[in-house]
């Protein structure tokens, strides 16, 4: 008869590991099917059309959600149709710090010149444009996000923004 004893650290990690590359592989699965599907429906063979469409999936620690977001510039329309637009939707990257939120976005063959920032009540939007290249993200911050405080910077591509936070009295 086998002791009942606790799993160690060790193993509790190994096992949180296999799980969450489960996980992974199921997302990736399921993106796969999804990038094939829009690569026939909107990039048939002969048409010209190019297009960037991919998933960032995260999973944090201490947060029992999983998060799939969709980037490129392949999006559903008003009938759920999936169209090309003319800005891609840039990979990003948002983090809560003690004063500030920090977002990093990448913004291939973008400048700092190229890069503007629009704020409308707690939506942050930024743009670049190059040549051929344009990218557009709108995004949702907190009500603690002071948009009067925002400063950024774009080198090699990589556009970072910091929001301050308000002060709480």
């Amino acid at each position: 008869m086998a002791e009942n004893s606790n799993p160690t650290a060790e193993e509790l990690l190994k096992n949180l590991f296999h799980s969450i590359q489960g996980v992974l592989h199921s997302a990736g699965d399921i993106a796969m099917a999804g990038a094939d599907q829009v690569r026939k429906g909107v990039f048939p063979r002969g048409t010209g059309l190019n297009g960037v469409y991919g998933v960032t999936v995260r999973a944090d620690l201490g947060r029992p959600s999983v998060r799939v977001e969709p980037f490129g510039n392949v999006r559903a329309d008003a009938s759920g149709q999936p169209t090309v637009a003319e800005y891609s939707e840039p990979r990003t990257d948002i983090t809560e710090e003690p004063e500030q939120y920090l977002i990093v976005a990448e913004l291939p063959g973008i400048a700092a010149e190229d890069v503007k920032l629009e704020t409308r009540g707690c939506a942050l939007t930024f743009t670049g444009e190059r040549g051929g290249r344009k990218y557009r993200k709108e995004l949702t911050l907190p009500a603690n996000a002071d948009m009067m405080q925002i400063l950024h910077a774009c080198h090699d591509g990589l556009l970072e923004i910091r929001v301050a936070k308000t002060k709480s009295f």
